[in-house]
């Protein structure tokens, strides 16, 4: 039973946002902060106690597969007070659906789950450690996925 983090502008869109609610997924007002992060902390603890999985991702946004990396503090926030292993992921979107826009590309969107990152680790080497591992197998993914364009 997976419990997906996403920004609160999410619960507005008909249908998708009404199911995202329905189905207790955490919304994040980004705009309060620090307030936003202890709120998202405490809920996802529940979350955590009721047998969920918390999904989240790192950046807070989809990117371009040439954007640099803008990794945000929720992740590591959350891998801090929860005390859980961490199971990181990449993928190839950007190539096929672009940030801010509707359209899409045609072609096959990949996600690799990469190994777990055990908790206890200190704050700065898990967020090396998962930006690491998530950017080392996002940039294989998007080179595959160009060469399949070619």
């Amino acid at each position: 039973d997976p419990c997906m983090v996403l920004k609160r502008e999410l619960t507005f869109i008909p249908l998708f946002g009404w199911f995202a609610l329905k189905f207790r997924m955490i919304a994040v007002e980004r705009s309060a902060g620090t307030a936003a992060l202890k709120k998202l902390v405490a809920r996802a603890k529940r979350e955590i106690a009721a047998g969920r999985q918390i999904v989240i991702m790192p950046e807070g946004t989809r990117k371009g597969p040439d954007d640099p990396p803008d990794y945000k503090p929720g992740a590591a926030a959350l891998y801090g007070a929860l005390d859980v292993p961490c199971v990181p992921f990449g993928l190839n979107a950007g190539l096929y659906w672009p940030r801010r826009k509707f359209l899409r590309h045609p072609g096959t969107i990949i996600i690799e789950f990469l190994p777990a990152i055990p908790p206890g680790l200190p704050r700065k080497d898990f967020q090396m450690r998962l930006q690491a591992a998530i950017e080392r197998s996002t940039e294989r993914l998007v080179a595959e996925g160009r060469e399949k364009q070619n």
